[in-house]
């Protein structure tokens, strides 16, 4: 088997956000209310536990309101996640951004797939703007 470096808490991270892109994408097709959003936030959240670098849970006192790029720079500043969860919460930005044009809809969409997997805060969803 292929060893990718990444601890068991990791890949299983990993495979349960495959997972919830691949039952949204799949809801999205048929009928948005066919998703099973409290499956998906309780694996995140057990798994975002086991590997988040952000446990003190302290949010910036000032967020201004970012873009994308702006948001992904946020990231990568701010929270300890590996090259594959960048890579899936780039996607599930693209997805929002392509299917939700109005702000509340991207943040109530955001706030479904990123609340509780890195310890993002609300204030922090909030800001985005895509």
């Amino acid at each position: 088997m292929f060893n990718s470096g990444l601890s068991s808490d990791e890949r299983n991270l990993i495979l349960s956000m495959a997972k919830a892109i691949t039952i949204i994408a799949d809801a999205v097709s048929e009928n948005i209310d066919n998703i099973d959003f409290d499956e998906i936030i309780e694996d995140a959240n057990y798994y975002s536990l086991l590997v988040s670098g952000n446990t003190d849970n302290e949010t910036p006192h000032e967020i201004k309101s970012m873009n994308k790029e702006e948001f992904k720079e946020y990231i990568d500043k701010n929270f300890n996640i590996d090259i594959c969860a960048k890579r899936l919460i780039s996607n599930i930005l693209d997805f929002v951004e392509k299917n939700y044009s109005e702000e509340n809809e991207q943040y109530n969409v955001l706030c479904e797939l990123l609340d509780c997997t890195i310890g993002l805060s609300d204030e922090e969803i909030r800001k985005v703007y895509l």
